[in-house]
């Protein structure tokens, strides 16, 4: 009964995120992919374990305007300074973080010359691609059906 349901909810994630990974839609946007991870992150690489998939965040990115705004289920958020050399290319700075996509590929950092409030601690967020992000999502949402099957 669990593998039936662990196969169910893979399933369904998969189709849930079919269309970032397929890249079905022909507006201008990204996609990241966020993995909390459970070691030091320098840069955008975790030097320890990946441990949980949070949910995607995903940008609409305007050319034209220069502009990449982030959708949030309330709203979507406008950056502060943007670079946009095409749908796939862009950097912007707001006062506390760089985000860059290179290809499609997502990363954020803190600015140049800003530091962790503690610095024992750096940020334990990075992005991975929709490959490496959609098993630790599936394999959270399964255990979250289990934990609440099991609670009735």
């Amino acid at each position: 009964m669990l593998r039936v349901l662990i196969a169910v909810v893979a399933i369904g994630a998969i189709f849930w995120a079919w269309d970032p990974l397929g890249g079905l839609r022909d507006d201008c946007r990204t996609v990241a992919y966020p993995v909390r991870c459970a070691g030091a992150v320098i840069g955008n690489r975790c030097h320890g374990d990946l441990v949980e998939a949070l949910p995607r965040r995903e940008f609409l990115v305007d050319p034209g305007a220069q502009r990449v705004r982030e959708r949030t289920e309330e709203s979507a958020s406008s950056a502060a300074r943007c670079r946009v050399t095409d749908c796939r290319q862009w950097e912007c700075m707001d006062e506390v973080f760089v985000r860059t996509a290179r290809d499609g590929d997502f990363s954020e950092q803190l600015r140049p010359g800003l530091m962790a409030v503690d610095p024992r601690r750096t940020l334990s967020v990075v992005y991975v691609p929709a490959w490496k992000w959609l098993p630790l999502r599936a394999r959270a949402l399964a255990a979250l059906a289990v934990a609440r099957l099991r609670r009735r």
